[in-house]
Parts: structure tokens; sequence; C-alpha cells
């Protein structure tokens, strides 16, 4: 697999590596066994997260050098608060500006906060800013 060839490539220059997998990615992959519903009747995605552990630690033991794969599933992080609409409300108004500037082509930022008004500020200001 050519993910496979580069993740082994990023590992030999740098001898660490993230990846990252949007929920509902390769599902085509998954074993084909009938897709299980939610209680409205949609089918529910299978997690290709341990799908993918799993890929990655067998081809690395035919590998020379040894890895460690850790799989952090951050859903449960993310959603162990339910939403307050103060939450839905500025994420609404930090959604907007955020659209308008991909809109205008603009990249490697993002939007915040500044004295009450959104502005965009570069992905590198908005780290140091964060950070204090």
């Amino acid at each position: 697999m050519v993910w496979l060839a580069h993740l082994e490539k990023r590992l030999s220059g740098c001898g660490h590596a993230v990846v990252v997998v949007a929920e509902g990615a390769g599902q085509h992959l998954m074993e084909s066994e009938p897709p299980a519903k939610d209680a409205s009747e949609n089918e529910k995605f299978s997690d290709i997260g341990p799908f993918l552990k799993k890929q990655i630690e067998t081809h690395f033991k035919t590998s020379v050098k040894e890895i460690t794969v850790k799989y952090i599933d951050p859903s449960y992080i993310i959603r162990s608060v339910p939403a307050s609409p103060q939450d839905a409300i500025y994420c609404l108004r930090l959604a907007q500006p955020a659209v308008h500037a991909a809109m205008a082509g603009k990249t490697n930022m993002v939007v915040g906060r500044w004295h009450g008004h959104h502005v965009n500020l570069p992905i590198k200001v908005g780290r140091f800013v964060a950070g204090r």
C-alpha cells in the first residue's frame, strides 16, 4: 500500500509520525458485514482506527526498525460535555468568517477574536497568542 510506504519514509526521516483519519474514512476497506444502524435508521460508520493500527503493526513486523503504535480515539473527549447554546453561537460566529476567508482563498490562518472583532490571524501568530 502506498500510504504504508509513505509512513515508512516519514519514520526513516523523522523518527516519528502522527496519522489522523477522518470519521467515516476508508469504509470500503472494512469487512463487508451488514452496516449497523442508529436509532434514526442511518448507517453507522465502522471504526477505521483499529483496522489501520493493525495494518501498520503488521507491515512493520517485517521491518528492521522497531516501532510503537498508539491508537487514540478522541471522540469521547470531544463529546464528553454537551454543547451549551453559548458554545453553538460562538462556533457559528467563528465559522462564518472562516468560510468567508476560505472562499476568498486565504490559507495558513485561523479565525479568532481580538478586541471584540473577528480577525484572521496567520497560524504562527495564532500559536503565539494562544500560548500566552
